[in-house]
């Protein structure tokens, strides 16, 4: 509003001007003309003399065109204080982050962990149409079958072990093994397999329990048949008692 005033004021001002300009003549004669008349005192003739700027300044002092100001009152904290409050919540912040990601790292990897660990139970047969194949008889030259071995696979290893029939013991261990993960894991053995084929099938596809214990016994049965290495009694029986598949029997 003030400034509109200003602006409308300038506009009516210039108008006043240009009739002054344009009456100034006839009014002073006219001033003249009235003081000679009726005699009128100094003041009024000094007052008229004055003309309309004076005027027109008089008028703008006045109250009603006065500008009026307001103050607003605003708090400033002190830097120093809002320095030392930024950092602390800072400080908060960032130790929440890495807690969240810590706890977030730590369940990704157990259920990593999990998953690897039960990798065989989340097999899918994507070709449910096709029967699942036969597994083999006869892998590298022995007989697989349960019906090959001894109901007691364990104790008739470790009776021809004592008897001095070290490869008839180890090919029962391997023959035993082999049987049980072929017919009950379905790890896709074939009869062409070799030690190293089979021990890594069963190594993807076999529970981590039963791969570790094929891989020691895979290692013992490759230095009896061939001759490389002799083993221990010890050994023997070690694994016997790590035996890891049925009860006593351990085939299918």
């Amino acid at each position: 509003l003030n400034c509109r005033t200003r602006i409308e004021g300038w506009d009516v001002e210039l108008a006043f001007r240009r009739l002054a300009a344009r009456l100034k003549p006839a009014a002073t004669a006219l001033v003249m003309l009235m003081l000679f008349m009726i005699g009128a005192p100094k003041a009024g003739a000094a007052e008229a003399e004055r003309g309309p700027k004076a005027i027109a300044e008089e008028i703008v002092a006045h109250d009603d065109f006065k500008v009026h100001t307001a103050k607003e009152w605003e708090f400033v904290p002190d830097e120093k204080q809002q320095r030392r409050g930024k950092s602390d919540f800072s400080f908060m912040l960032f130790l929440g982050e890495v807690l969240f990601w810590a706890v977030v790292s730590a369940a990704v990897a157990w259920l990593v962990w999990y998953l690897h660990r039960n990798r065989h139970l989340f097999r899918f047969n994507l070709n449910k149409s096709a029967p699942p194949p036969a597994p083999p008889k006869v892998v590298m030259g022995m007989n697989i079958t349960r019906e090959s071995l001894p109901d007691d696979i364990v104790a008739a290893a470790l009776t021809a072990w004592d008897a001095g029939q070290a490869r008839e013991a180890l090919s029962l261990l391997y023959r035993g093994s082999l049987s049980w993960l072929v017919t009950q894991r379905r790890v896709p053995i074939r009869d062409s397999d070799t030690e190293e084929d089979c021990l890594a099938q069963v190594t993807l596809k076999a529970p981590q329990e039963e791969s570790r214990f094929f891989q020691g016994l895979t290692g013992a049965w490759v230095q009896t048949a061939y001759a490389t290495l002799p083993l221990r009694r010890e050994d023997v029986v070690a694994l016997c008692n790590a035996w890891p598949f049925a009860e006593k029997g351990g085939a299918a």
